[in-house]
């Protein structure tokens, strides 16, 4: 298993991982309609937008195994509401490869990225319902906000994490 920075032409790799991890992820979460319409050329062309877009600030790495096929990621950049802190996108693994440490792995990947930014704190948005919140707990992030998102027809809550100085970080 190898993380590598992501390029162009993982778009399609990506889009998979991202479309298959929602909807395992969030089956009884978010609503099944809005999971089943999730498409993987939309998802992929997104991600086109994203790795083939030099202008952007935002990092993606990806997870390979040893058959060089993607099976997770993690992205991140500046914080989208205020851009005071550096946040993490998400970060989302295969079924089949989740609880092998790979998580903390590419979370720890995203803060040399943010520190390569300039960032000292770091914040990430997990869905409340979302049983991840206890990774994010388990490394350290204290719950700062909540907010109502709506995804779909769902309105759902969202949990902030924060980490003020992501320099002291034992991980």
């Amino acid at each position: 298993m190898r993380i590598r920075e992501a390029i162009c032409e993982d778009a399609s790799k990506i889009s998979v991982v991202h479309v298959d991890t929602w909807r395992s992820t969030y089956d009884g979460i978010i609503s099944s309609n809005y999971l089943n319409n999730l498409s993987y050329s939309k998802s992929e062309a997104m991600w086109k937008g994203i790795l083939c877009d030099k202008k952007n600030d935002q990092f993606v790495y990806v997870l390979e195994n040893d058959s060089k096929d993607v099976v997770g990621y993690v992205c991140g950049g500046k914080e989208r509401e205020y851009g005071i802190y550096g946040e993490i996108y998400g970060i989302y693994i295969d079924k089949r490869y989740q609880r092998k440490g790979y998580g903390k792995k590419l979370f720890k990947k995203a803060l040399e990225a943010l520190t390569n930014r300039g960032y000292n704190s770091v914040i990430v948005w997990v869905l409340k319902d979302n049983p991840s919140y206890k990774f994010y707990e388990k490394l350290g992030g204290v719950r700062a906000n909540c907010k109502e998102i709506k995804i779909g027809d769902s309105i759902l809550i969202e949990v902030c994490y924060q980490w003020d100085n992501i320099h002291v970080l034992d991980i």
